[in-house]
């Protein structure tokens, strides 16, 4: 076997939605902004918007203190069953 082959395995995965069962973000806008301005943005990502303006549009729409935003998805966010097993 060449040491090419020794190397550990790499994964890579996006989080939100995917190694969490709910997207972070969607989660955040829907406790803390306006799920109407995301909705319509939504509809428009690649289409006359890219993926930054959509989510510097939607966040833009949350106005709670960034401590309780992110003190809410802590307690909130779940990763999903398995992921563990998967990383070892």
């Amino acid at each position: 076997m060449s040491s090419h082959d020794e190397r550990p395995l790499a994964l890579v995965l996006d989080w939100d939605g995917t190694v969490t069962e709910r997207d972070g973000l969607h989660m955040a806008i829907e406790r803390f902004g306006d799920l109407g301005v995301f909705d319509a943005l939504e509809d428009e990502l690649g289409k006359t918007l890219t993926l930054d303006e959509v989510i510097a549009a939607e966040m833009a729409t949350i106005t709670a203190p960034l401590e309780e935003v992110r003190d809410w998805l802590v307690e909130h966010v779940r990763v999903r069953p398995g992921f563990r097993e998967l990383v070892d």
